[in-house]
C-alpha cells in the first residue's frame, strides 16, 4: 500500500482498539444490541457542540486521529461538480459551477467531527483527489441524489463492500477540529483487498488474473492514450497521423472504483525491481490460450500480432528449451540485434507482461458483482521476476516504495517541542550501475512542478548485491545527513543520474518517479508531559498557497512537456485550489506565491552532439524558446553534492556553452534560467534543465577545441576570425579533456610558409605573423589542426581553426612628386587601387588668398586609367613636403624632386 506502508501497524492497532472499545460498551456481550446498525447514525449536529479544552493562550493543538470513517459529507457551496451532464472535463469544457472541485465538508472518525477546508487534498493510495472528487468520482453518486456520499462511510446508505479507514492530520483551533491531510483506503486493519499467491490463468479482456482461485482485477480505468515517442512527443503511423488507443495505462482497461486506481504514470504494478508490468489485452498464443495448460515459446503468436505494449519477448525464456520462464535477466539496449542467447531482443520502452505461475503480492480493495466477490487491485508486486535493464543506457525505471518527511517547525517558548525532521526514502532501479538523484518535488500555486535543486541527495549509491553488498537495484536515504529538506512538499521525487526522463508506449514515465509522502512528521514533546505542540501546517507550501488550476499534473516530465507545449495544457480555467480555508491555524500564514499568469518563462533546454555528452564534448544551453525570447538571460550552475563545477561561456547570452567535464559515472548537472528582472522585463520564476553526462566509450580520443584570437585593432577571437594583412601576435589557443584521464600534448601544422612560435610548453598556444596579401586580391585562408595526444593509452583527437587574412586595402604609393623651378609648376603621381576611393594631396606650404595649406582633389590620368592619381599645381613656391590622404582612411607622405 502505497499511501499508507509506513502506517500499517498503527492502523492495525487502531482496528484493534476500536472493536475493543465497542465490545467494551457494549458489556463484552453478544446480544442482539451489539450489531452494527445499517447505516451508521449520522452526527447528532454539523458542526459539532465546541469540546470542553484547557486554555493554551489562543495556541493550536495537533491531533492524529485514525479510524474507519464513520460519516462524511460534503457542503451546499458550491457543491457537487456537473459529474453527469459532463463526465469528461475538457479545458475548453470545465466542470461547473466555478470552483466545485474545491468544495469543502466534514469527516467523523471515532465519533470526533472533523471540519475538511476548502483545497483539501485527499490521499487515495495512488491518486491524489480533491475532498470534493471523493464524492464526484464515487460511481453510485449522482448530482441529482438528495444527499452526496462517498460509499466509503459506515453512514452511507449505498456502501462499498468492505471497511474504509482515514488518516487525519490537523490541530484542535478555539476547540474545532480542522483538518490538514486526509489518507483514504480500505481497511489495513481488516486486511480487506489483500492476497498474495500464484497467478493461476488469466482473462486478458477485462485485466483479470486469478490467485488461489480469488478473481483480482486490475484497477486500470480505460484511458484515450496517445501512443507516445520516447521524448514525450506524438508516435505517428506510416500516414503520419498520431497513433491513438482506448485502453488501460496497463491493460485492456477496467475499473470498479476509479478513485482506488494503479498509479496512472508512476507505476504501481510493477516487478520487485520497478519495471512496470501489464496484462496483455488479448492472447498472445495461437491456440487463443492463457498459458496455463504449459503452452511453448513455439505457440506464441508473432511478436506482429501481440499486444504492443505488452509483448511476450520482455519475458524471455531460457534459449536452450524455448519454455522456462527466465527469474533473473537484464534486458538487451533499445534496439539490439539477436543473438544467440538472445534470440528475440526485448523492448525497454514496452512493459512486461505477467505469466501463469508468478507469485504476486496484491492489495486492492473488495467489490461484488453478479459473479460474486473479488478483488480490485491499486498494486501489484511480481516477485518471479527480477528484469533489470541494460547499464548506463536509457530507459531505466526507478521506483519509490517508502517516503517519510519531516516538517520542520519552530519552537513556541510557551510549548517545548522537537521539530520534525527525520527524512527517509527507499526504493528501487532497475539499472544498479548507476546512482540516483533523490529531493523534493516542488509545486507553485501555478500548477508547475520542478525537481528541487539542489538535491536532497545527488548521485545517491544503488546497492549491487552479491557478492557484493545489499540487495540489486535497491536504495535506502535516510536522515537526516545533507540536503535541503524544508519546506515540507506533497511529492518525493527518484530520478535516475545522468538520465533523461522520457516515455514508455503505455505513457509512464521512465527514468523518473515520484511519490506522495506517506508520513509527515510534525513538531512533538520536547519534554514528556509538557503540553503538545501544534502541527505546522504553514510551513507546508502545498496548503499554504495552494497547488493552481486543476487537474494535478501527475509528474515532473509531464509539468515540463506543458510548459514546454509539447503537451496540451490540461487545466480548468474556472478549478483553483487555493489555500485551505478554514486554515488549521489560530492565524493565516502568509502566501508566497501569487497565482496568475506571468509575463516571462524561463524554458530552458540543451543540445550536444553526441547527445548525452560525455567529457570534452560542447554542450549549448539554450533560452530561446523562453518569454520573451530575447532575454535579458542570467544563466547559472546549480550544485548538488558532489557535481563537478564547469564554466559557462557567456552565460547573459541565449545560447552559452560549457565542456562537459570528466565524471566517475552517469551524473546530472544542473543549470538554471531566468529570464528578465532587468527593470523593463519582469523576472521569471527559475527554471532548471539537467544535463546527463555520461562515461565515454572505451576508447573514445580526447576532446579538443581550438580557437584563434588577434588583440587588433580591430580585437577578434573565435574558431574562425579575420585580420589584416601582416598582422603580428596572432594567436593560436587549443584545450581539450581526455575522458581517460591523461595529460593531453599538442602539436599543430599550418600553411606552408606561416611559422608557428610555441607559447606553452604542451603546445597547446602557438603565435605567428599573417603574411600580406596585395591589393585586388582574394582575402587567403589559413587552416591551421591541431593534434592532442593523451598519455593514457596515446589516443589522438583534432580541431581546427581558420584565420582569414584579408588583402591589404587603401596602401597610397607614390610615384614621383616633381617641382620645375622655371615654370614655379608641380606635379605629383600616385596610386591607390581601393575601389571608389578620393586622394587628396597637401602641400607644406600656405595659399596666401586661404590662409591654409595649398591643397586639391586629385584626378585620374589621362587617358584614365584604374587607380592611378595624378595632380598639378602652378605658380607656386617650391614645397618641401607633400601628403597624400585617402577617403579610405590611407595616407602617405613625400619629399619634393627639384628640375630645372
Amino acid at each position: 500500500m502505497r499511501g499508507f506502508e509506513p502506517t500499517i501497524n498503527n492502523f492495525r492497532v487502531a482496528g484493534i482498539v476500536l472493536l475493543l472499545l465497542v465490545i467494551a460498551a457494549l458489556g463484552g456481550t453478544s446480544s442482539a444490541q451489539s450489531l452494527n446498525p445499517e447505516p451508521w447514525p449520522t452526527p447528532a449536529a454539523i458542526p459539532a457542540p465546541t469540546p470542553i479544552i484547557p486554555a493554551r493562550g489562543g495556541e493550536p493543538t495537533g491531533f492524529l486521529q485514525m479510524g474507519f470513517i464513520q460519516y462524511a459529507s460534503l457542503d451546499a457551496t458550491p457543491g457537487l461538480c456537473n459529474k453527469d451532464d459532463n463526465p469528461a472535463p475538457t479545458p475548453a469544457n470545465p466542470p461547473l459551477p466555478a470552483q466545485c472541485k474545491i468544495t469543502a465538508g466534514w469527516i467523523e472518525l471515532n465519533n470526533t467531527l472533523i471540519r475538511v477546508p476548502q483545497s483539501t487534498v485527499v490521499y487515495f493510495p495512488n491518486t491524489l483527489l480533491t475532498w470534493e472528487e471523493a464524492f464526484e468520482l464515487n460511481p453510485n453518486t449522482h448530482q441529482t441524489d438528495p444527499v452526496f456520499q462517498t460509499g466509503l462511510a459506515m453512514a452511507d446508505t449505498v456502501r462499498f463492500p468492505g471497511t474504509y479507514e482515514a488518516q487525519v492530520q490537523g490541530n484542535i483551533v478555539n476547540g474545532q477540529y480542522i483538518a490538514g491531510i486526509i489518507y483514504i483506503a480500505e481497511s489495513l486493519a481488516a486486511g480487506d483487498g489483500n492476497i498474495q499467491g500464484f497467478i493461476e490463468k488469466f482473462d486478458y479482456a477485462n485485466g483479470i488474473f486469478y490467485v488461489n482461485g480469488t478473481r483480482v482485477q486490475m484497477n486500470d480505468p480505460r484511458l484515450t492514450i496517445t501512443v507516445p515517442n520516447p521524448d514525450g512527443t506524438p508516435a505517428t503511423d506510416a500516414n503520419g497521423n498520431p497513433i491513438v488507443l482506448t485502453k488501460g495505462r496497463q491493460s485492456a482497461g477496467q475499473s470498479a472504483d476509479p478513485r482506488f486506481a494503479i498509479d496512472q504514470n508512476n507505476p504501481s504494478v510493477t516487478g520487485e525491481t520497478g519495471y512496470p508490468m501489464c496484462i496483455p489485452q488479448t492472447s498472445p498464443y495461437i491456440d487463443g490460450s492463457d498459458g496455463s495448460e504449459g503452452a511453448a515459446l513455439t505457440l506464441l503468436l508473432p511478436d506482429a500480432q501481440q499486444d504492443s505494449q505488452c509483448p511476450e519477448k520482455n519475458r524471455p525464456r531460457d534459449a536452450e528449451s524455448g519454455t522456462l520462464l527466465l527469474p533473473i535477466f537484464t534486458m538487451n539496449a533499445p534496439g539490439a540485434a539477436p543473438t544467440t542467447d538472445n534470440p528475440i531482443p526485448q523492448d525497454p520502452y514496452s512493459e512486461m507482461p505477467f505469466e501463469v505461475g508468478d507469485f504476486v503480492n496484491v492489495v486492492g480493495n473488495l467489490e461484488v458483482d453478479a459473479n460474486g466477490p473479488y478483488i480490485t487491485a491499486t498494486d501489484i508486486e511480481d516477485t518471479s521476476v527480477g528484469a533489470y535493464t541494460w547499464p548506463n543506457t536509457d530507459p531505466a525505471y526507478v521506483r519509490i516504495n517508502v517516503t517519510i518527511e519531516g516538517t520542520g517547525g519552530v519552537p513556541s517558548p510557551f510549548f517545548p517541542q522537537e521539530a520534525g525532521v527525520r527524512t527517509r526514502v527507499e526504493g528501487f532501479s532497475t539499472d544498479p550501475q548507476r546512482t540516483v538523484d533523490v529531493s523534493a518535488i516542488d509545486q507553485d500555486c501555478n500548477g508547475n512542478l520542478t525537481f528541487r535543486e539542489p538535491a536532497w541527495a545527488a548521485n545517491f549509491p544503488v546497492e549491487p548485491g552479491v557478492p557484493g553488498i545489499g540487495v540489486k537495484g535497491r536504495w535506502r536515504m535516510r536522515f537526516p545527513q545533507g540536503g535541503k529538506f524544508e519546506p515540507a512538499v506533497q511529492n518525493i521525487g527518484a530520478r535516475i543520474s545522468g538520465g533523461v526522463p522520457g516515455k514508455m508506449t503505455s505513457g509512464v514515465t521512465y527514468d523518473e518517479y515520484q511519490l506522495p509522502v506517506q508520513v509527515l512528521i510534525f513538531p512533538e514533546n520536547l519534554v514528556p508531559g509538557s503540553q503538545p505542540p501544534k502541527a505546522n501546517f504553514g510551513d507546508v507550501l502545498y496548503l499554504d498557497n495552494g497547488m493552481g488550476q486543476l487537474p494535478m499534473v501527475s509528474d515532473v516530465f509531464d509539468s515540463d512537456q506543458v510548459q514546454l507545449g509539447l503537451q496540451a495544457a490540461p487545466f480548468y480555467p474556472n478549478q483553483l485550489m487555493g489555500q485551505l480555508n478554514p486554515f488549521p491555524d489560530a492565524t493565516l500564514p502568509p502566501i508566497t506565491c501569487i497565482p496568475g499568469t506571468f509575463s516571462s518563462i524561463a524554458v530552458p533546454k540543451f543540445t550536444s552532439n553526441p547527445n548525452p555528452p560525455f567529457a570534452g564534448i560542447t554542450v549549448t544551453l539554450d533560452g530561446t524558446a523562453s518569454n520573451p525570447p530575447t532575454g535579458p538571460f542570467a544563466w547559472t550552475q546549480v550544485i548538488n553534492p558532489g557535481d563537478p563545477i564547469v564554466t559557462i561561456n557567456n552565460p547573459n547570452t541565449a545560447k552559452p556553452t560549457f565542456i562537459a567535464p570528466t565524471v566517475a559515472g552517469p551524473q546530472n548537472i544542473v543549470f538554471q534560467l531566468i529570464v528578465g528582472g532587468d527593470g523593463v522585463v519582469p523576472a521569471s520564476a527559475p527554471a532548471t534543465v539537467s544535463v546527463p553526462v555520461v562515461i565515454a566509450p572505451p576508447n573514445t580520443p580526447p576532446a579538443l577545441s581550438a580557437t584563434a584570437s588577434f588583440a587588433g585593432p580591430p580585437a577578434v577571437s573565435g574558431t574562425a576570425i579575420s585580420v589584416p594583412s601582416n598582422a603580428a601576435g596572432v594567436t593560436l589557443t587549443a584545450t581539450g579533456v581526455d575522458p581517460a584521464g591523461g595529460t593531453i600534448t599538442y602539436t599543430w601544422s599550418g600553411p606552408a610558409g606561416v611559422v608557428l612560435t610555441p607559447a606553452a610548453a604542451d603546445g597547446s598556444v602557438q603565435t605567428f605573423t599573417a603574411p600580406e596579401v596585395p591589393e585586388l586580391t582574394a582575402a587567403q585562408t589559413l587552416t591551421f589542426t591541431v593534434t592532442g595526444t593523451s598519455s593514457n593509452g596515446g589516443l589522438t583527437g583534432t580541431a581546427t581553426v581558420t584565420v582569414t587574412v584579408e588583402p591589404v586595402t587603401d596602401r597610397i604609393v607614390i610615384s614621383n612628386v616633381v617641382y620645375r623651378r622655371t615654370k614655379g609648376r608641380l606635379i605629383v603621381n600616385v596610386s591607390d587601387f581601393t575601389p571608389n576611393v578620393t586622394l587628396t594631396c597637401t602641400l607644406d606650404i600656405i595659399n596666401p588668398a586661404t590662409g591654409l595649406p595649398w591643397s586639391g582633389v586629385m584626378g585620374p590620368i589621362n587617358p584614365f586609367a584604374q587607380g592611378v592619381f595624378s595632380i598639378r599645381f602652378s605658380n607656386i613656391p617650391a614645397p618641401n613636403l607633400v601628403t597624400i590622404t585617402s577617403s579610405a582612411g590611407g595616407v602617405a607622405t613625400s619629399g619634393v624632386t627639384f628640375l630645372r
